[in-house]
């Protein structure tokens, strides 16, 4: 697994936020939209795009978010982890992927924005890791060090999403 981070946001590859348009500007690459949208007022998140050489899409919001081979998206800030922590404890097992986190807040935002993550569990351990889980079962106390901090998220009701690759929309479930 592999995500890609700003040093303000998570930029979401093969993704367009769609509608919400307020402006545009060009640039070389997705990472540079981020410093554009941070000093357009009103801009809350942005697309990137190959159009005319490069082009930040500014959006007052995030909108619908569309899979689009081409586009980049992200946000100028992290979006506020509402995460409570359980400190010094691990979730044993139910591992889905692990990534490179500087932060226990950092992992909530990435564990809210992966699909089928309801739990995980941080470490400081060699920089940061963020260890996504599909479920809480088994807890165990790691107090001192390495840090530890986790958090499971309330079970989640089904829910439905619309993705469009080139055609019309379709219905997924998501579990």
């Amino acid at each position: 697994m592999e995500l890609a981070e700003t040093l303000a946001g998570q930029l979401e590859q093969s993704t367009d936020y769609e509608g919400n348009d307020i402006g545009s500007a060009s640039a070389p690459r997705a990472q540079d939209c981020c410093a554009v949208c941070s000093n357009t007022r009103g801009c809350r998140a942005y697309t990137f795009t190959t159009f005319s050489g490069g082009t930040c899409w500014m959006k007052s919001a995030k909108g619908r978010m569309v899979v689009r081979t081409g586009s980049t998206s992200g946000t100028p800030y992290l979006e506020a982890a509402t995460c409570g922590l359980e400190n010094g404890v691990d979730y044993v097992g139910n591992d889905i992927g692990s990534v490179r986190s500087s932060s226990a807040g950092a992992c909530c935002s990435i564990c809210r924005n992966f699909g089928g993550c309801r739990a995980f569990s941080w470490t400081n351990t060699d920089g940061g890791t963020c260890w996504l889980k599909n479920r809480k079962d088994a807890t165990t106390r790691r107090d001192g060090r390495p840090l530890w901090h986790s958090k499971a998220k309330a079970p989640a009701v089904p829910c439905y999403a619309e993705v469009v690759e080139i055609g019309e929309p379709q219905r997924l479930r998501l579990t």
